[in-house]
């Protein structure tokens, strides 16, 4: 059983003994802590009078469920005999246990508790004393640090307690007392055994959080935590894991990761669907490829249909599990179709409070990464959409909208007006609250996803474009959010041209190199193709065929066909293909007699542009219609036909040239 004491004490009133809040944790509380909490509406921020023992967002939520079962404890605060409400007695409380601290030989933990446990309690300024009692605190100070050492390892996670609730990062001396705590820790870990290093470890959590990644102490952690890896129990993995994950992709072992996931693929039966969660979202976070035929995919991926298949209704510990099994199903690119009808039934008969906004934006990114497109599943995951935005009490993240706005721009989800308008009213508020000036690549990408689906938010592309935001966008990481900027003003010069904004000049070096050799690499098919291209241009003797982006900054190549090339006396001989030159020319000449333009374009279709359906899709069907109002004509040629000439250069040359007759037609 976990048990985690909190002791306050009530000012304007006496009391013999503090009054203790018991936060418990054990197997017959389990259910609470699965089902007990209120949908997840994001990561919310800590309201100034929470205690830290009293934090409701979710990965405090996280880290208590971790604790669950645990020998963690911590130690009783010893009570005070009497405080009254005046400021005078509290301020001599303090007094006397500076006095009692300073004068001891060998400073007591118990005292030392005491002593900070008053100033969290009393809200009383540490820094005045310091400033104040100058003489006094400087003995105190020295006997408080050489307590640390000296302390249990309860003592020590209580007292890490106490100085958070003093909001220790705001002081220069409590910052000082809490590293004494990390290099306790630190020294401790090295000479004990796993379950040590785990119980050290939790109390540098209680610290400082998520945000101890920063700290030197969690590599010392991670390498600690390597080199026990052959020991690790099932909730053992689940925990380094979750820790892995918090380290926001830093740099750590291959090696270490993949015996991880090994790990995890021999002992996934002994998870609950709760653990299979964290676990899946620390592999995730460790941005470590893991191969999509894993033991540990296969297995999570039959997990994740059995749950929903048998559940109405999903919660925090829940959604978080559900939100990171599709975030790794995506990352490994698992393509299953028997994945999406028991997804389609629970989408169906959820209500509108049963699925977060997070939910709904990583279930519609699956649906589009994978090229499923259900109309109605669409449309139900939208309406909740617009109840969360309506709702006041419902929290829609900024990146949530991005990525649903994304997500149905890929697969041309068709949008009413009325939504575009709750959707830019939504993003107006992040305007105004100053979350866009944090994240303005959020809104940059939001706004070429409604480029795709044909919208335009003046308001909103005035915003986007300026000045400081288009430079916040520069540099490592940020430079994809800048190419989609740019491709959204490519998209206002034609579909928008009076508002068209001025752009400061941008370097080459902090947009995302693309090549057409990288372009063929990525879509085999085109290569392919381009074989027949280069067959045609020999036998026309001028370069008629040429692979290129026709739309600056649109890396999606198409081939196209220049009839100004096009020089009956270039052509040259090819040895016995007199018969084959003639019906190239006649074809070519056919289109450059009978075609009034001048460009032609043909589009290869294929998985990564398509849905099942075979029409465009997202960017590719944005910049094919970009393309017919400069005045192209747009041809497809799909995927398939170029597989079916089975690597024919005479066969493919024949595709293109029928392709490009039926344009002139």
């Amino acid at each position: 059983m976990l048990r985690v004491l909190a002791t306050t004490f009530r000012v304007g009133t006496t009391l013999n003994k503090p009054i203790k809040h018991a936060y418990v944790v054990s197997s017959s509380d389990t259910d609470f802590l699965l089902h007990g909490f209120s949908p997840v509406r994001g990561y919310a921020a800590r309201p100034k009078q929470t205690l830290f023992l009293e934090e409701n967002t979710l990965s405090s939520k996280i880290l208590n469920y971790l604790r669950t079962g645990t020998k963690y404890s911590v130690a009783d605060i010893p009570g005070i005999d009497r405080i009254n409400s005046n400021v005078c007695n509290d301020a001599y409380a303090i007094h006397q246990m500076l006095l009692v601290i300073s004068h001891s030989l060998v400073p007591k933990a118990n005292d030392v508790l005491k002593l900070f446990s008053l100033y969290a309690i009393l809200k009383h300024s540490i820094l005045q004393d310091i400033i104040s009692k100058k003489s006094l605190m400087v003995t105190v100070k020295k006997k408080v640090y050489d307590s640390v050492s000296l302390m249990t390892q309860d003592e020590l996670r209580n007292f890490a307690v106490v100085l958070k609730e003093m909001n220790f990062q705001k002081t220069r001396y409590l910052m000082e007392l809490a590293g004494y705590i990390d290099s306790e820790c630190e020294k401790r870990a090295w000479n004990g055994n796993f379950e040590q290093c785990l119980e050290l470890f939790d109390i540098l959590l209680i610290l400082y959080g998520n945000n101890i990644y920063r700290k030197k102490e969690y590599d010392t952690f991670m390498s600690l935590f390597e080199k026990h890896t052959e020991s690790f129990q099932p909730q053992h993995l689940v925990k380094v894991l979750y820790y892995v994950g918090i380290g926001k992709k830093k740099k750590l072992s291959r090696e270490f990761i993949d015996k991880l996931v090994r790990k995890l693929g021999v002992h996934y039966q002994d998870l609950s669907f709760q653990d299979a969660g964290i676990a899946a979202s620390g592999v995730f976070k460790s941005n470590i490829k893991v191969d999509k035929a894993s033991p540990f995919i296969i297995k999570m991926v039959q997990h994740f249909k059995t749950k929903v298949e048998e559940c109405t209704s999903i919660y925090d510990l829940e959604s978080y599990g559900l939100v990171a099994m599709m975030k790794l199903i995506r990352a490994t690119k698992f393509q299953d179709i028997e994945l999406f009808p028991p997804l389609n039934a629970f989408i169906m008969s959820t209500n509108l409070n049963t699925l977060s906004s997070e939910v709904v934006a990583h279930t519609l990114a699956l649906y589009a990464n994978t090229g499923v497109y259900h109309p109605e599943i669409f449309t139900k995951l939208q309406n909740i959409l617009i109840h969360h935005l309506e709702d006041p009490s419902h929290t829609v993240r900024l990146k949530d909208l991005s990525r649903i706005l994304w997500a149905f721009s890929h697969v041309s989800h068709q949008c009413d007006k009325a939504f575009f308008k709750e959707i830019d009213k939504y993003l107006m508020e992040f305007v105004y609250n100053g979350e866009i000036d944090t994240y303005p690549h959020y809104l940059s990408s939001t706004l070429l996803s409604m480029a795709v689906l044909e919208h335009y938010p003046q308001e909103l592309i005035k915003e986007t474009f300026r000045p400081e935001r288009i430079h916040r966008l520069q540099g490592y990481q940020k430079s994809k959010q800048l190419s989609r900027l740019l491709m959204l003003n490519e998209c206002l010069k034609l579909e928008f041209p009076e508002l068209i904004l001025e752009i400061p000049d941008i370097s080459k070096s902090n947009l995302p190199l693309r090549t057409l050799t990288d372009e063929t690499n990525h879509r085999p098919a085109l290569a392919t193709l381009m074989e027949g291209a280069f067959l045609i241009n020999q036998i026309v003797g001028a370069s008629v065929l040429k692979l290129k982006f026709p739309i600056t900054h649109i890396n999606y190549a198409s081939l196209l066909f220049d009839n100004s090339e096009l020089k009956d006396q270039n052509c040259i001989w090819l040895p016995n293909s007199t018969g084959q030159r003639d019906h190239v020319l006649q074809q070519l000449s056919m289109i450059k007699e009978n075609f009034f333009v001048q460009h032609i374009a043909i589009e290869l279709l294929d998985s990564h542009t398509t849905l099942s359906t075979s029409e465009p899709i997202g960017i590719v069907k944005m910049k094919m219609r970009l393309l017919s109002q400069r005045g192209w004509e747009v041809k497809k040629v799909h995927s398939k036909d170029v597989e079916n000439c089975q690597g024919d250069v005479q066969a493919l040359a024949t595709l293109i040239l029928n392709e490009l007759t039926k344009v002139s037609i």
